[in-house]
């Protein structure tokens, strides 16, 4: 209500004159203070209405530094209207010479009156209203990681082989850091949530859903991880059994892969010996099993000469027999001789009777098992853990260390950090 001088006002005193000026700047202090009340109302409603539209499921992304603006901006007008408020109506004094202007002066205080305790009950919430607006922005942050988390892991496991290995890195370069991030925003607010349901209850749906919706995400994301470790050891272990069966194919196998040759002894080659004798007009083939004995019967039949006096413990054998003996062990006769010495068979049989076997429900141990089975380590675990546990402690053959899985790799207890298990074998064990 703005008032105007009146134009019989003019002929009263300066005393009524100045009553109506303060009447007419109280009025005036009264009307801003109402305008940042509307301001302020206005974007109390409009929060409420988004929350009202999270609640739906509908949660829209917002600037939080332009809504803590607004709210900035609405409460110091407010403030500044306030102590305009102050300063015209607190201190205006009761008219006592025009009737009129006392009655317009207590309508201007009743109103001051009432409008001061809005002012406060606003001003005491403005802390709760900037509270709440963070934690939407963080319902909002945790919404957005979770949404680009559920497109990397529907692409990584399209049904299009071509395309599942590039989505699938795409998906683990997400999931590294979009994980601990959702991490970090939902204990955020599972501090704020029993605040948040004590003063503001409307609030409280919306943090249910995006508390059940990272539950029901990190679930999916545990079995993907769980399934890619199991095809990743299931084709390594493919891939090490292939690899030892090319290194046992014979090299002398026939094409087809069905039939084994067997190597034949060599034919031993008989050294030439001076005879007596022509040798006959029709020759013999020089490896003809008949050639053996025809050439051992041109051998001259001599008997060695006997001394004068025969001693019992000494018997000079002939020359040719002593060369018909030597005969016997020719180098021809070397592949007789079996490939592989009897020692060489029994280490190989004892190396892989003493491979380490793995529990096939654990993942952890089957990796350990892989990795020092293919290097020829061999290994006892010591604990007696179930299949779940994130560490397990083995036996090597120098000392006792722990060893952890980590996505698809298999690392070992090194001093203060880890390492690679297969590095710190090839480095610190199979040298």
């Amino acid at each position: 209500m703005a008032l105007e001088a009146k134009p019989a006002l003019q002929n009263d005193s300066a005393l009524h004159r100045a009553e109506w000026d303060a009447i007419i700047s109280a009025d005036h202090a009264l009307c801003v203070i109402q305008d940042a009340l509307f301001v302020m109302e206005e974007l109390r409603q409009e929060h409420d209405a988004m929350w009202a539209r999270a609640n739906m499921g509908r949660h829209a992304h917002r600037s939080l530094q332009s809504d803590l603006s607004a709210l900035d901006e609405a409460t110091g007008r407010l403030v500044a209207a306030q102590g305009l408020g102050t300063n015209c109506i607190g201190h205006i004094v009761q008219p006592t010479h025009s009737s009129e202007a006392a009655e317009v002066c207590a309508t201007i205080l009743y109103k001051w009156e009432r409008t001061q305790s809005r002012v406060a009950a606003i001003l005491n919430e403005l802390f709760l209203d900037r509270s709440f607006l963070i934690v939407y922005d963080v319902c909002v942050q945790a919404h957005h990681l979770m949404d680009s988390l559920e497109t990397a892991l529907e692409q990584s496991t399209a049904p299009s082989p071509s395309r599942t290995d590039g989505y699938h890195s795409i998906f683990e370069a997400r999931r590294a850091h979009y994980v601990p991030a959702c991490r970090r925003v939902i204990d955020v607010l599972n501090q704020q949530k029993e605040i948040c349901a004590l003063l503001r209850p409307k609030t409280q749906p919306t943090l249910d859903a995006v508390c059940a919706r990272w539950c029901a995400l990190e679930a999916r994301l545990d079995s993907q991880a769980q399934q890619v470790l199991i095809n990743s050891l299931h084709s390594l272990q493919l891939d090490d059994i292939q690899a030892s069966r090319e290194k046992r194919r014979p090299r002398d196998s026939d094409p087809n892969g069905s039939l084994k040759s067997v190597p034949l002894p060599s034919t031993p080659v008989l050294p030439k010996l001076q005879s007596i004798f022509a040798p006959s007009s029709e020759p013999i083939p020089a490896k003809s099993p008949l050639n053996y004995n025809h050439r051992e019967s041109m051998l001259p039949r001599l008997t060695p000469q006997k001394p004068s006096t025969e001693s019992p413990r000494f018997h000079a054998p002939s020359k040719r027999h002593a060369s018909y003996q030597h005969i016997r062990s020719t180098k021809s006769m070397q592949g007789l001789r079996p490939r592989f010495a009897s020692s060489e068979i029994s280490n190989s049989d004892a190396k892989s009777s003493m491979a380490y076997v793995p529990d096939q429900n654990d993942a952890l141990d089957i990796g350990v098992a892989r990795i020092c089975n293919a290097r020829e380590i061999l290994i006892r675990r010591i604990d007696n853990g179930g299949k779940h546990d994130e560490y397990h402690r083995y036996a090597f053959p120098s000392k006792t260390m722990a060893c952890r899985l980590l996505y698809t790799h298999i690392h070992v207890r090194v001093g203060g950090g880890w390492l690679e298990l297969s590095s710190w074998i090839d480095a610190y064990i199979a040298n």
